[in-house]
């Protein structure tokens, strides 16, 4: 099987046709200016953004459509889809009717946006507050949304959902959201979603967040190999080997607005399922390769470090699944 490449994109982004400051080529141009290869346009309950949009086969980035379901309860990233939906209708209790329409009518990637926000009266239907709603319906949760991530204690609650919802048993990717409504100072930073792809298209980049074959970094670039039995494993891949091979080295990911602060990488961890299995020092100039044994549920890694001086995640990886034949 033909390894993947993974590739910086964002997924939540709003433009004037919205409440966002950019107009589309505007966010477009900051988008190639920073490093991404492709955005998702997600305007509020609108995709007007993207229904003018000519995609130019010649463009170095690329624009795939979606929105931002925004209601009175939650806000939901349906990317992909070009069905919109009377938003006034949906309740606390009948997303989910909603959400499978949607599947239905368009190939899509469902995610819940920044569930720990503050709500109203700052912001309506921010703070997620949907009832009895099963996270079947989503392929992913933001663990982190917006300007300097480290810093905003909503997502410290977002990862800890994500680690609960794994643990009962929800396949869900490892994703974040720059809610990039603007320009920002050159001192701010973001995590970056890195894709699993075979080829730059919104399908593509669709079928990776469905199949978890992502990653979050606020700047190291994953070389990896992890193998079972002698199969070459993507993050998100399924395997039935208790035993894994690994080798993990870093390089710096060249966005846009790292070269204004410090980042040191320290250490790569291993988390198989709530337990931390392994945790070895890991640099740019060095790397990690070792075996390890895991147990039935799932497998994890995480990049800790510094940035601006402070101790936190630099990276995050979906889930490779451990299950019995």
């Amino acid at each position: 099987m033909k390894r993947l490449k993974y590739e910086p994109v964002e997924l939540h982004t709003h433009t004037k046709n919205s409440d966002g400051s950019f107009e589309r080529s505007e966010l477009l141009k900051n988008a190639e200016n920073f490093g991404y290869k492709a955005i998702f346009i997600t305007d509020h309950n609108t995709n007007s953004a993207f229904d003018t949009y000519k995609q130019d086969k010649n463009s170095p980035i690329k624009a795939f459509k979606g929105f931002e379901l925004t209601t009175f309860y939650g806000h939901i990233l349906i990317l992909g889809a070009i069905s919109l939906y009377d938003f006034t209708k949906i309740k606390k209790d009948n997303l989910k009717t909603f959400i499978e329409k949607s599947r239905a009518d368009d190939y899509i990637a469902v995610g819940l946006a920044h569930p720990f926000e503050e709500g109203s009266p700052f912001c309506t239907g921010c703070h997620y507050d949907f009832e009895d709603v099963s996270y079947e319906i989503y392929d992913y949760i933001e663990l982190a949304n917006g300007p300097n991530p480290q810093d905003n204690n909503a997502n410290n609650l977002a990862y800890k959902l994500w680690e609960k919802k794994l643990l009962e048993g929800y396949k869900l990717a490892a994703l974040a959201g720059r809610d990039w409504h603007g320009l920002e100072d050159m001192d701010t930073n973001f995590y970056v979603n890195m894709l699993g792809l075979e080829s730059l298209d919104e399908k593509e980049a669709i079928s990776a967040i469905k199949n978890s074959h992502t990653y979050i970094s606020m700047e190291p670039i994953l070389d990896f190999t992890i193998k079972a039995a002698d199969k070459y494993l993507e993050f998100g891949d399924v395997t039935s080997d208790p035993s894994l091979d690994i080798e993990f080295s870093i390089k710096k990911g060249d966005f846009l607005n790292n070269k204004n602060f410090y980042i040191a990488p320290k250490s790569l961890r291993v988390i198989n399922n709530d337990k931390k299995i392994f945790e070895g020092p890991i640099t740019y100039e060095s790397f990690v390769r070792d075996k390890i044994d895991v147990e039935n549920g799932f497998v994890r890694f995480e990049i800790l470090g510094d940035i601006k001086d402070k101790f936190t995640r630099l990276v995050v990886t979906s889930p490779i699944f451990i299950k019995e034949n």
